[in-house]
């Protein structure tokens, strides 16, 4: 069952994704963002990521970019339970509900 929050961060996912393909073509030249990780970590937490995930108000971009590094991997090595967006927001949701 995807909870508000999931359904918030996985919107707010795929508009990042919708940025961050402007800025690879309008900016890169077309070229793959091979920082793209920081790139999306940091329009995430400026676009209201902590607004949307209750304890996620301490969370920095270095620390948001390494989740982020680690979702990407785990899901292209077979966690494609779902769209992109869904799975990174449930692992991201639930890594929140965690701590203290």
């Amino acid at each position: 069952m995807e909870t508000a929050a999931e359904k918030a961060v996985a919107a707010l996912l795929s508009e990042a994704e919708t940025a961050h393909g402007a800025y690879e073509t309008n900016v890169l030249g077309g070229a793959f963002d091979e920082e793209w990780p920081a790139w999306y970590a940091t329009y995430l937490l400026d676009h209201g990521l902590s607004d949307r995930l209750p304890g996620a108000q301490s969370l920095d971009v270095p620390s948001l970019t390494t989740m982020l590094t680690q979702l990407a991997a785990d899901y292209e090595q077979g966690d494609k339970a779902g769209p992109w967006q869904d799975v990174y927001a449930q692992r991201i949701v639930a890594e929140f509900r965690q701590r203290p």
